[in-house]
C-alpha cells in the first residue's frame, strides 16, 4: 500500500540524528488528525522509540544506532499515522550529491542568522559522510524523496491536504526554537553549552537556567502540538547524561514542529538544488 491510508492522520517524524552511529538520535511522530495536531510518541534513541518503553524512561535511553527505516514506519503505522510519513523532518545534512565540503545552505544560514548568534555547523566527507548518504537513500527507497530549494510547490512548503508525495526535509531546530520562543536571539537551550551562556553562574544555577529554557521550550511546543507537555514530562530529576537524552527528544519534537510549517505552507527552504534547509518563516521574519 502507498500514500497515504484511508481515514489515517497526516504524520510528521521529526528525527535529531546523530553525525556518528554510536551516538543516540531523538525521534517523535506528530499526527494530525480531524481533531488537530497531537505528539503520538517521543523517544531519546530509535531503539526506544520502537519500544513500548512509556514516559520519561523513553527519553532516558542513549543507545546509539543508524536508522532502521523500515522498522520505523511500521512503528509509524502502529502509532496511527499514514503508510509512509507525510515528512520526515531530520536535523542532519542531507544532499543530491556527496558532501564533502561547507554547503552553500550552510553558509546561507550563517549569512541569515549569524548576527542572530546562529551559524550552520560545517558538514564532511566523515562527519556525517557516509551516514547521511545512508539516510537519504533508506528513506527515498521508501517513497520519501528529499525536498531542496527546486522542488516542493515554489519550494515554500505545500498546504497539508494538497502535498502529492511525501518529503523528507533537511531542518535545523535552533531556527524553530528561535520561532516558537519568537526570540531575536539563539535561544540558550543546549546543555553541553550551559558553562558558555552563563559563565559566572555556580553549576546549580546553570542547570535551573537551562531546565527554565526546556520548559519554556516544551510549553510553546505543546500549544501547538498538544502531548508534548506530558510525553516529556518534567526534566528537573535527570543526570547529566540523561538530560542530553532529554534535549535530543526535544530537538525531534522540534523537528516534527518545522514538518508541521512545511506542510502549513509556513516554511522556506534557504539552499539550492542539491542542499537545503527548511526554517519557519516566523524564524525568518523575527529579529
Amino acid at each position: 500500500m502507498s500514500g497515504q491510508a484511508a481515514g489515517r492522520a497526516l504524520g510528521v517524524l521529526g528525527i535529531d540524528a546523530a553525525w556518528t552511529s554510536k551516538n543516540a538520535s531523538g525521534v517523535a511522530l506528530a499526527l494530525q488528525t480531524k481533531r488537530g495536531w497531537r505528539l503520538a510518541r517521543v523517544a531519546s534513541s530509535y531503539a526506544a522509540f520502537l519500544s513500548d518503553v512509556p514516559g520519561l524512561d523513553a527519553i532516558r535511553d542513549t543507545s546509539g544506532g543508524e536508522p532502521p527505516v523500515d522498522a520505523l514506519v511500521a512503528r509509524c503505522v502502529d502509532l496511527g499515522g499514514p503508510a509512509i510519513p507525510s515528512v520526515v523532518a531530520a536535523d542532519i545534512p542531507l544532499s543530491r550529491t556527496p558532501i564533502t565540503v561547507r554547503r552553500a545552505c550552510d553558509n546561507a544560514i550563517s549569512s541569515r542568522f549569524g548576527g542572530r548568534g546562529i551559524s550552520a555547523h560545517s558538514p564532511s566527507a566523515d562527519r556525517p559522510g557516509p551516514i547521511a548518504d545512508r539516510l537519504r537513500a533508506a528513506w527515498e527507497q521508501a517513497g520519501v524523496r528529499l525536498a531542496t530549494s527546486s522542488t516542493g510547490p515554489a519550494a515554500r512548503g505545500s498546504k497539508a491536504r494538497g502535498h502529492a508525495s511525501p518529503a523528507l526535509l533537511e531542518v535545523y531546530p535552533h531556527t524553530g526554537v528561535l520561532a516558537l520562543r519568537r526570540a531575536d536571539y539563539r535561544v540558550p537551550y543546549k546543555a553541553a553549552r550551559a558553562r558558555k551562556y552563563w559563565p559566572d553562574d555556580p553549576p546549580d544555577v546553570r542547570v535551573r537556567k537551562l531546565l527554565r529554557e526546556w520548559t519554556a521550550i516544551v510549553a510553546a511546543l505543546d500549544a501547538d502540538l498538544p502531548g508534548t507537555a506530558a510525553a516529556l514530562g518534567s526534566p528537573a530529576d535527570l543526570t547529566p547524561g540523561e538530560r542530553k537524552a532529554y534535549e535530543d527528544a526535544l530537538d525531534a519534537v522540534v523537528c516534527c514542529w518545522i514538518g508541521m510549517a512545511f506542510l502549513e505552507g509556513r516554511a522556506e527552504a534557504i539552499g539550492d538544488a542539491d542542499s537545503a534547509i527548511w526554517v519557519p518563516r516566523a524564524a525568518l521574519a523575527a529579529g
